[in-house]
């Protein structure tokens, strides 16, 4: 089974922030405060807090976590092959998909800006299914490809060295990848809605995907229960 885990962390104050920081390794309190911006630091934190907090849900106890990186930046946890995980965070939303196979997940916000779309990244079967309706709901469709081709390109664990052109994301009943070599029967696509202005998208192996909010208090919680 494929765990989402996500948080809203819209609500959290600096001073919950400096003590959540706290909580996490130091590589990472570093990282968040190279950030210029507050929001991006609470990203920061919270991707790795959301991250301990699932790991001790999978294996019920906290142990040390030894983040290490594949040689296109896919982060993963040193010995620990039965949990595989991905991260991505944008606006209010933390999120966190794992399991016992590779896992890609991407969010983005739905942005009202159809200038700003770079439409011509994709694919012409993704072209025409953005383009086959109008205003708003092209940028909704943009985004919704946008974090599919994502979350592709991140359970593959290949970065920016696969062009987005390379495949095409069939959205459809079942939504599936074709890649060069045809479709890929072995992969298995989700997209959600969050509050009508965020797309979370989900690809990975697994068949059964369970989606759960963690509410706030859960991880301040755990995180004061763990030192």
């Amino acid at each position: 089974m494929l765990i989402v885990n996500y948080v809203n962390i819209a609500n959290v104050d600096y001073d919950m922030y400096r003590l959540l920081k706290k909580s996490v390794s130091r590589t990472r309190q570093k990282k968040a405060d190279q950030y210029y911006f507050i929001d991006d630091a609470k990203r920061c934190i919270f991707a790795e807090l959301l991250l301990q907090y699932s790991f001790f849900q999978k294996r019920g106890s906290l142990g040390e976590v030894q983040i290490e990186y594949n040689e296109f930046g896919k982060p993963f946890i040193q010995g620990e092959e039965g949990f595989l995980y991905n991260v991505s965070h944008a606006g209010k939303w933390v999120v966190i998909a794992y399991g016992d196979v590779q896992v890609g997940v991407d969010i983005e916000k739905i942005c009202n800006e159809q200038d700003d779309m770079p439409i011509n990244m994709f694919a012409q079967e993704e072209r025409a299914y953005i383009n086959e309706v109008m205003t708003i709901d092209r940028v909704k469709r943009f985004t919704q490809m946008w974090t599919l081709k994502e979350s592709y390109v991140k359970y593959l664990g290949t970065g920016l060295s696969t062009d987005l052109n390379s495949f095409s994301i069939l959205v459809d009943d079942i939504i599936k990848v074709k890649a060069r070599s045809g479709i890929q029967e072995n992969v298995k696509l989700e997209s959600h809605l969050l509050q009508q202005d965020y797309y979370l998208s989900t690809c990975s192996a697994e068949k059964e995907v369970t989606m759960r909010e963690i509410d706030l208090i859960d991880l301040i919680e755990f995180a004061h229960n763990k030192r």
